[in-house]
């Protein structure tokens, strides 16, 4: 049931007045800075949104509309460039308002000056004002054009006169305003000149001069296309023809070599010139029969009748001469009647005319030649190598030319394509080579795009107000104001907290199911006597903690080693390593002013985890007991020898203790091959500082052994391990059995520096080389990543710091670092590099140390499993 709000009012009061007066002042300042917050989020949210209503505007412009905006009771801001904004909601609404208004009037003026003629305006009034008006809309068409920004346009317009002698031309100048990266192409500055000179009359393109606002003459009268009479869409026709040539040249052969293996170029020279011709030809002497008859006349005229002939007079009257008879006549020739004066014997005519018209064989032909013909074409391919494939042992090939019949084939193709003409003057080339790969224009990181800095920016704003709102809320105020409304408790003394404790514990599980109902008094009594009766279960919880990747869970383990008492936190520091000591040490020194819910809810997550975990018995005990009773005591001793390894070192664990420098002394006189039985107990990074300071010669006749350490006898272990535990004034006898070899010595070179590190193998391979080899087989340099595969480096990569990775690529080969950034995406691996150069000089102990960071990261994979030293053979090698 709900307390009611009298009883709540009145625990806040009480836990409000037991408050001291620095946490009733945080308190009091928490609560309004929440309120303040709140209300500043809400007044946020609550804001409208704006956008904008129109950009670009003139000064005047600008004043008249915010007059307007103001007399409208519209809210509204302003930004640079001339750019009003207003609310969301509202933007078309007062668009349509203030276009009825006729705002924004623009920088010109057009024909609306003739809207309202003045009484009393004269004939050169409005002449000025009509050409006002036209300049004015001249310059908002050439503004509608997407690269300009404003234009003005002045007119010159010459008066009329009736004298041919006194005319003159009109002109006129375009001034053009771009905007910022936007330029005019020649086509567009002749569309500007001829829209002008179209829209004044006599106006001519000739007489139109356009500059921009640099300055810079754009209509130039003696450019190159205009002594070569070249327009736009004559150089257009000429590159269609060029890019229609190439498409088809690489069409054709591109199914041969492959897509993108061929390139071709067309130089098409065209005649652009327009040319008539008209001629009339003749066919010489044709014959009658290959002739066409055009008109036939024939006359023919014959007289039979006897008719007086001769000229009249006197002459013909006369009578005939004497008869001459012939000397021979023909029998009969004298019959027949006489014949008359004036008359012939057997008179009679007869004349024929035959007049023929032919055709003339006349042909008349009429040449126009077509624009744009081609005149002569110049042709350039170049064909890339065969790609290269495989050879019997998977290896990939170099590519290889194309042979001669292939390249005759290609030429052969190519003029069938292009229509090869040598009448023309057509050339062609092709040429086989390899091509180089371009190398692609890297994106711009998501991360360096200014779109995307400013998202996050804003992003990064919001969700920082809210969370800081959502952790006064929820982390501070509901805390502190949940602990105020509780009924107040009277504070119970030790010995009643202690008797409830005893009391709790006798409970058992049904007790503890309670927890979250007890004081911080109580829950403290009963983390203490968990962890008195179990130190070991403690110490497990405490490395847990301890191993988390954030440091909150040091934190903890520092803050509950701090609630115990001495007593308490040294039974547990007993099952805490040498590291894990000194790291928890580090942490409980600098942990300060902890408040009590803090350390109230270390307890609590503390018996949260401690529940259902119980303390067994002695395991090493009952593993001595258990083998002897199956195998029998001697056959049980050395199995359990393998497995108890270590438990029972307590003079050699006392080294752990001590500092690299101690050892080396206190070792430095012994003889090296217990030295090496020592150094294989130890931690390998405190072995190899350890050996460091040795003599050279000591140091590698130590590294031999270790190598060649397959095991120690138990007597051995323990008369070394007396005399350490003598030295060092107590402890139990150890008990050692197999360490060492190989690996070991592989492990403690891998922390030694490169120079130790060579002169150590220099010094075994004189000795033994096998055993040298095998120590580096075993050994895995920072060099060795180059031999790792790409999953095994991207496995690596996952588990490295970038700023590790950075330091430890300074001074390595480029090819390791190739085969590093070729494992990562492109953009991570482009970051990469940038803060390898920003890195600048380091010093060749930190690339040392990162290098070493890695390495363990490296053995670390590769005993889990995840990776594999490629090149080592044995049980590493993969098997497919």
């Amino acid at each position: 049931m709900a307390a009611q709000p009298q009883q709540i009012l009145s625990n806040f009061a009480l836990r409000f007045n037991e408050l001291p007066a620095p946490r009733k002042m945080g308190l009091a300042a928490a609560v309004a800075a929440s309120i303040a917050l709140v209300v500043g989020l809400f007044l946020w949210s609550s804001t409208p949104e704006y956008k904008v209503l129109f950009s670009n505007l003139s000064e005047k412009d600008a004043g008249t509309i915010t007059t307007t905006l103001q007399q409208m009771n519209a809210p509204y801001k302003t930004e640079a460039g001339g750019t009003l904004l207003v609310e969301a909601d509202k933007v078309y609404d007062l668009r349509f308002k203030l276009a009825a208004q006729g705002l924004p009037k623009g920088g010109a003026v057009g024909f609306e000056l003739m809207d309202s003629p003045k009484l009393g305006m004269t004939q050169f009034q409005e002449q000025v004002a009509f050409q006002r008006g036209m300049e004015g809309e001249l310059a908002r068409t050439v503004q509608a054009l997407a690269p300009v920004e404003s234009a003005r346009v002045h007119l010159a317009i010459p008066k009329p006169s009736v004298f041919i002698r006194d005319k003159q031309q009109p002109s006129a100048s375009v001034l053009v305003n771009l905007h910022p990266g936007r330029a005019l192409d020649p086509g567009q500055v002749q569309s500007i000149v001829h829209l002008v000179s179209s829209s004044v009359p006599e106006l001519s393109p000739n007489n139109v001069t356009v500059v921009d606002q640099a300055g810079n003459l754009l209509t130039s009268k003696n450019d190159a296309e205009s002594a070569r009479g070249l327009n736009a869409s004559q150089l257009d026709y000429t590159r269609q023809m060029e890019g229609y040539f190439a498409e088809r040249i690489e069409a054709i052969v591109s199914p041969i070599v492959g897509p993108g293996n061929v390139k071709a170029e067309v130089r098409a020279d065209l005649d652009f010139s327009e040319s008539e011709a008209t001629s009339e030809s003749y066919k010489p002497n044709p014959t009658p029969d290959s002739q066409s008859i055009r008109s036939q006349q024939s006359v023919e005229d014959i007289n039979n009748a006897n008719q007086a002939q001769g000229v009249p007079g006197a002459l013909t009257n006369q009578p005939p001469g004497p008869a001459s008879a012939p000397l021979t006549a023909q029998p009969g020739a004298n019959a027949g009647p006489n014949v008359g004066a004036g008359q012939t014997q057997g008179g009679g005519s007869s004349r024929k005319e035959n007049t023929i018209n032919f055709e003339l064989d006349k042909t008349i032909r009429h040449t126009k030649e077509p624009l744009g013909r081609v005149k002569r074409l110049s042709v350039a391919v170049v064909v890339n190598y065969k790609a290269g494939g495989k050879d019997a042992e998977g290896a990939a090939t170099k590519p290889t030319p194309l042979t001669p019949a292939e390249l005759t084939q290609i030429n052969n193709l190519v003029r069938e394509s292009m229509g090869f003409n040598p009448q023309r003057g057509d050339t062609l080339n092709v040429v086989n080579a390899a091509f180089t790969e371009s190398k692609v224009e890297l994106e711009i990181p998501l991360w360096k795009d200014p779109d995307n800095v400013a998202t996050a920016k804003s992003l990064l704003k919001n969700l920082l107000i809210f969370g800081l709102a959502f952790y006064l809320v929820f982390g501070v105020l509901r805390p502190i104001l949940r602990d105020m409304v509780k009924p107040h408790e009277h504070k119970k003394s030790a010995a009643e907290t202690a008797a409830e404790a005893a009391l709790l514990g006798e409970t058992g599980e049904g007790g503890a199911a309670q927890i979250g109902a007890n004081s911080y008094a109580e829950i403290l009594a009963l983390v203490r006597g968990f962890i008195k009766s179990n130190p070991k279960i403690t110490s497990d919880i405490v490395k847990e903690w301890m191993a988390k990747e954030s440091d909150e869970g040091l934190n903890e383990a520092a803050i509950l080693m701090l609630a115990l008492d001495p007593d308490e936190a040294a039974e547990v520091f007993k099952y805490l390593g040498p590291k894990e000591v000194q790291k928890l040490g580090s942490a409980m020194a600098s942990v300060q002013n902890v408040s009590r819910e803090a350390i109230e809810a270390v307890l609590r997550g503390f018996h949260d985890e401690s529940e259902g975990r119980i303390s067994l018995a002695d395991s090493d005990e009952y593993i001595r007991s258990v083998l002897k009773k199956a195998l029998g005591d001697d056959k049980a001793a050395h199995l359990i020898d393998r497995i108890l390894q270590g438990n029972e070192s307590a003079g050699i664990e006392s080294l752990k203790w001590l500092d690299a420098a101690s050892v080396a002394e206190m070792i430095r006189n012994e003889h090296p091959q217990i030295i090496a039985t020592i150094m294989v107990h130890l931690e390998r990074d405190h072995a190899s500082e350890i050996l460091n300071l040795l003599t050279e010669r000591l140091r590698n006749d130590v590294m031999v052994r270790i190598a060649t350490l397959e095991g120690a006898q138990p007597m051995a272990m323990r008369e070394l391990n007396e005399v350490l535990t003598q030295l060092l004034s107590g402890g139990e006898i150890t008990k050692k059995t197999s360490l060492g070899g190989v690996k070991t010595a592989a492990d403690i070179l891998n922390f030694m520096g490169g120079a130790v590190e060579a002169s150590v193998l220099a010094n075994i391979r004189e000795h033994d080389a096998d055993l040298a080899q095998k120590i580096q087989d075993s050994m895995f340099t920072f060099d060795n990543i180059l031999g790792l595969d790409d999953r095994s480096v991207q496995l690596l990569l996952r588990e490295v710091q970038s700023e590790t990775l950075i330091v430890a690529l300074k001074g390595t080969s480029q090819e390791l670092r190739d085969h590093i950034f070729k494992n990562m995406s492109s953009r991570a691996a482009e970051a990469l590099k940038e803060d390898l150069e920003a890195k600048g000089a380091v010093r060749l102990s930190e690339v040392e140390a990162e290098q070493k960071e890695i390495l363990k990261i490296v053995r670390k994979l590769v005993d889990e499993g995840q990776i594999v030293l490629g090149g080592k053979g044995g049980d590493e090698a993969l098997v497919g």
